[in-house]
């Protein structure tokens, strides 16, 4: 199936370490890796920033969610979760395999307006209401798993966030229309209300324009697929890099940016 080259990855999803998931179009899906991702080098990139195909009719997810260590979380539209894990055999290359379990069901009814997150197997979902709900995947190799309490509701009033992305450990970035981006960090291990600062966000910075995608790959560093506002506009084809270097302790030593 062909595809418009200017609208060509539906999405972009961060697998830590520099890795990028990017489903096409056509439901392809790609394997790429910043390698400089904490300093930001542009023109260091895996496989000379070709991107390497692993897998297919990718298209048919609403949500894909990744964890660092290869597990990739799918939501497909009638609700299920499914389980992957791409085994990485070299990080220069992309080269892996798929595991066994791929494809795997490991949830159901997952039909909220919104979930975020994958890092350490924790996935943050938004319901009709604007609450946030907590959960945690604890099986292996694609057993039906999960934590105690998963489902609690932490947060409430999430859906004023035009856009909302995850960091590790607990760390959630928030962007309304316009405005800075504001930093949360949730503490709790069982979905309990136990968020840094109170739950009060903090804003870091404005960083320009937040239409188009934007997402964390761990350690702080942020990437953003930039608004051209040239007039007429031109295509929104490049790929901005930031890191916030002190990415879970915001509330306790200030916003430093490198």
């Amino acid at each position: 199936m062909a595809y418009d080259p200017q609208q060509r990855f539906l999405n972009l999803v961060p697998g830590g370490n520099g890795i990028i998931y990017a489903i096409q179009a056509d439901g392809n899906l790609y394997w790429y890796r910043h390698i400089n991702w904490t300093t930001g080098t542009p023109a260091s990139w895996a496989n000379a920033g070709s991107g390497r195909l692993i897998g297919t009719a990718w298209h048919k997810f609403r949500f894909v969610l990744a964890a660092a260590d290869g597990q990739i979380f799918a939501f497909m539209p009638n609700g299920d979760l499914l389980w992957y894990r791409y085994m990485l055999s070299d990080i220069n290359t992309g080269a892996g395999s798929w595991h066994s379990a791929s494809g795997t069901r490991i949830g159901t009814q997952w039909n909220f307006p919104r979930v975020i997150g994958g890092w350490n197997n924790v996935l943050y979902a938004e319901d009709g209401n604007g609450d946030l709900r907590w959960y945690k995947y604890t099986g292996t190799n694609g057993s039906f798993s999960w934590a105690a309490n998963s489902g609690s509701k932490i947060g409430l009033q999430w859906q004023t966030y035009t856009q909302l992305f995850a960091d590790p450990n607990g760390v959630i970035f928030g962007t309304r229309h316009g405005s800075a981006l504001s930093w949360f960090r949730y503490l709790g291990t069982n979905g309990t209300f136990n968020w840094a600062n109170g739950g009060a966000p903090i804003d870091t910075t404005i960083l320009g324009p937040f239409e188009r995608a934007l997402f964390s790959n761990g350690s702080g560093a942020v990437y953003k697929i930039k608004t051209n506002t040239a007039n007429p506009p031109g295509p929104d084809n490049q790929l901005q890099w930031y890191r916030l270097l002190n990415s879970e302790t915001v509330n306790t030593s200030g916003v430093q940016w490198a």
